[in-house]
């Protein structure tokens, strides 16, 4: 006899009210509260109420730093008005963050070509039309490929990010002022040619204004007008819509016109009406953070001012902690995951009820060497987040959180070796590599499990709580990066001698063999291992019975439900697993890569490029070997090139995600089955009762 379960989960047959959901967000965030508070007794031995009383302070203390709080909220606003009808058609614009670098881009080219020659209301037009044009443009790329050929527009997007970010980069070799600095500087600096002016006395006057009417007049076009009614049904039902007689590839194409257009507005409001400059950090991670902010407020503009005004809130806070109490701003970054976390989790039970049950070519011979060296070197570490991520994709969970994981497994990583050397005079290397390699792989594993309950028990959108996961991850890694600093006295640089020297630790005799030795045998056994997960995987998810079963999941989980295989205890496992791989990734970089030391903010790109990763090797382990060694040498190409130029560098380091995108759209042509994502990855999977 079926043991019936204790709790039963069903879909709500009608929406909750609003003061029920309401009640139930305010719950989370209580919650969340109380949980970060624990967390701050317990790490920092600090009263939580002061550090939130700090939070207010550092936000809303004074005049100064209300409207600062204002000008970032009216930022991360805008980013998310942008968004709204994109994610209302279900087309996920994970590319704002290149959307808005096109548009500030934009706005300083013609601040910089124009700012003397125009008069400023005229100035400021053709800067806030430029803006919206560029961004309109990067944000139709995607766009067309979709309607035309149904290219997965959520990694095309992501990968536009860091294209744009190299043109960006382009850009400053020719505006740098002064020349030599690698920035623009403040542009007009003397003129203020092209600067929002004063409006009733207040610096980011115009800011609100400009936002604020974006606002009111999305609302409008999304509840009201025609159009607004036509996303709704396409992001319904592209075969209703079709139906109906709406014209599906122009709506998708005038969407994300339209989203990116504003996407790019957001820009002219940074550079014009805030940082007066342009550089790859102007977006500064905000159209990550917008797609929470749109999701969580459903698409409605109005509630999308009070959350983007919570995450700002915490952001500015951050600083005044840092003061206050010694700690560094990444804090806020934990804290922030913490809540968005519960926040994320509590639409589960909007969505679901939960009652009692009745019952992821140069020429000199040694320059060569080096090259495929560093490739190598280069490549291990995007390879292992890749390898993570095919194992979770492979049962349809996407997981965005690798970069924030591999933060988590390397800082967790370093600091049970770090601890094992503090408190031991004569630490043992294997010792000191067995409690890191297991702290690594656990503390990464847990992230994947956060990830899990979020999006497999609770149900919640994949891309958003991957990305939460990311903010959280790398928060984590460089707060606790602070810390260990603090516990060795407090030194830029955290290292572990002993156990690093064994990671870096060469095969002996074999690595001095010439050419091929210097090629294939001198690099630490994280490298070997990888190589051999890679094989093991691939043999797994193509020869055995578990990895059949896996990849079934992951194609059409109602079926395999339905053939008796137990998709929860998969999707966990899988999840799990991976992330605790991707997490040894990040151990790589810190032991192996760096030698035993942390940096903050050091792993750059490669968690997006092991996402990358995925994508170029057709979600198949061993053509990730050979993907990673080929983005590694991507990502370095620049170095070994002779006379190239600084702007070129900045082309080249784009390479690997044009490459992806290339892939990516080619698969998208060629309609092969095996050269395609797993039919449900991204999509909930709710067992209804039987």
């Amino acid at each position: 006899m079926k043991k019936e379960p204790f709790l039963q989960v069903s879909k709500r047959r009608n929406k909750a009210r609003w003061q029920e959901r309401l009640l139930i967000r305010f719950i989370a965030l209580i919650l969340a509260l109380i949980v970060c508070g624990a967390v701050i007794v317990a790490l920092v031995k600090m009263n939580p109420v002061d550090v939130y009383k700090a939070i207010w302070d550092g936000a809303m203390g004074s005049d100064r730093r209300l409207w600062q709080t204002i000008r970032d909220t009216m930022v991360l606003l805008c980013i998310s008005i942008g968004l709204a009808p994109a994610f209302k058609m279900k087309f996920w614009n994970i590319g704002a963050e290149g959307q808005i670098l096109i548009g500030g881009a934009c706005s300083a080219a013609v601040m910089i070509y124009a700012g003397d020659k125009m008069p400023t209301g005229l100035l400021l037009i053709v800067m806030f039309v430029a803006s919206a044009l560029g961004g309109m443009i990067w944000g139709m790329i995607p766009a067309v490929f979709k309607a035309n050929w149904n290219t997965n527009e959520t990694l095309f997007t992501l990968m536009l990010n860091y294209v744009a970010m190299q043109v960006v980069t382009y850009c400053i070799v020719f505006w740098e002022n002064p020349k030599g600095s690698n920035t623009v500087g403040i542009i007009n600096q003397a003129t203020k040619g092209g600067w929002l002016p004063e409006l009733f006395g207040q610096k980011y006057g115009w800011n609100v204004v400009i936002v604020l009417i974006l606002t009111v007049g999305m609302f409008i076009y999304l509840k009201y007008c025609k159009q607004g009614y036509e996303i709704a049904v396409v992001g319904e039902s592209e075969n209703t819509a079709r139906y109906a007689g709406i014209q599906v590839k122009k709506v998708i194409i005038r969407t994300m016109a339209i989203s990116g257009a504003i996407c790019g507005i957001a820009g002219f409001v940074i550079v014009s009406g805030a940082s007066h400059t342009i550089s790859t950090a102007t977006a500064g991670g905000r159209g990550f953070t917008a797609i929470i902010v749109a999701w969580l407020s459903k698409f409605n503009t109005f509630i999308m001012v009070a959350v983007s005004f919570g995450i700002v809130f915490m952001n500015q806070g951050a600083v005044q902690i840092a003061t206050q109490y010694g700690l560094n701003e990444n804090a806020s970054n934990v804290l922030l995951g913490i809540i968005l976390f519960f926040l994320i989790g509590a639409e589960f039970f909007i969505n679901y009820r939960v009652k009692r049950a009745k019952k992821y070519e140069v020429a000199a011979m040694s320059v060569l060497i080096v090259f495929i060296q560093k490739a190598i070197v280069q490549g291990i570490c995007i390879l292992y987040g890749a390898l993570g991520e095919i194992m979770t994709e492979k049962s349809g969970n996407l997981n965005l959180g690798i970069p924030g994981i591999m933060y988590m497994g390397g800082i967790s990583g370093l600091m049970g070796a770090f601890l094992y050397e503090k408190d031991n005079p004569d630490p043992n290397a294997l010792v000191g590599v067995l409690i890191s390699f297991l702290c690594a792989f656990a503390c990464a594993a847990i992230g994947g499990l956060i990830y899990s309950i979020l999006t497999i028990t609770l149900r919640v959108n994949q891309n958003v709580t991957g990305l939460a996961l990311t903010i959280f991850g790398t928060g984590f890694g460089n707060f606790f990066g602070g810390s260990i600093s603090k516990l060795a006295g407090g030194v830029g640089q955290i290292s572990v001698k002993v156990t690093g020297s064994a990671y870096t630790a060469k095969i002996p005799g074999l690595s001095k063999i010439p050419v091929i030795g210097g090629i294939l045998f001198n690099y630490g056994f994280l490298t070997y291992l990888c190589i051999i997960i890679a094989v093991l995987l691939s043999f797994f998810l193509f020869k055995t019975r578990a990895g059949l079963n896996l990849r079934a999941i992951g194609e059409n989980p109602g079926t395999a439900d339905a053939a008796g295989i137990n998709v929860i205890k998969y999707k966990y496992l899988s999840t799990c697993i991976g992330a605790g791989l991707a997490g040894l990734g990040g151990l790589y970089f810190v032991m192996e890569y760096s030698g035993g030391t942390w940096t903050d903010n050091g792993f750059g790109d490669r968690g997006w490029l092991a996402v990358a990763l995925v994508i170029f090797a057709l979600w198949k382990p061993l053509n990730a070997i050979w993907g990673a060694f080929l983005f590694g040498a991507l990502y370095i190409l620049y170095l070994y090139i002779p006379g190239l130029g600084r702007s070129m560098q900045e082309v080249f380091k784009a390479l690997p995600y044009v490459v992806t995108i290339i892939v990516l759209v080619f698969t998208s042509f060629r309609k092969k089955k095996e050269h395609q994502p797993p039919a449900a990855l991204g999509l909930p999977y709710f067992r209804e009762e039987r």
